[in-house]
């Protein structure tokens, strides 16, 4: 799926087991594929637990564009999905168009020091 960026979403039996890393490496190996993000996800129609590997970046603790994604696969109208990463629930809702809400948490402060 791509949302500006493209996605892989993948069911899986349990999230804890997968080695997310290699996995997305293994999928990487195909051309056609390359640059992309990949998400497992477990769960119903309503509470989707997921864990994300962006391109770049590695695995997350929440990823905007997987659970836009993971949403919009659940999506029945005017209804609410609950996706549960490491960094907390985001909630979707398909309207005219894709809602997402959830609350924002600082998860790193630093300086920047330029030379």
């Amino acid at each position: 799926m791509n949302v500006g960026n493209k996605h892989i979403i993948t069911k899986v039996n349990s999230l804890e087991d997968v080695d997310l890393r290699e996995l997305y490496k293994e999928i990487s190996n195909y051309k056609a594929l390359r640059g992309f993000n990949l998400s497992i996800i477990k769960g119903n129609a309503r509470n989707i637990h997921v864990r994300t590997w962006e391109h770049g970046a590695g695995e997350t603790l929440s990823c905007g564009s997987a659970s836009a994604c993971i949403g919009f696969i659940y999506a029945k109208p005017s209804k609410k999905v609950n996706i549960l990463s490491k960094g907390g629930k985001i909630v979707t809702e398909l309207k005219d168009e894709m809602y997402l809400s959830g609350p924002a948490k600082t998860s790193y402060e630093g300086k920047w020091q330029t030379s």
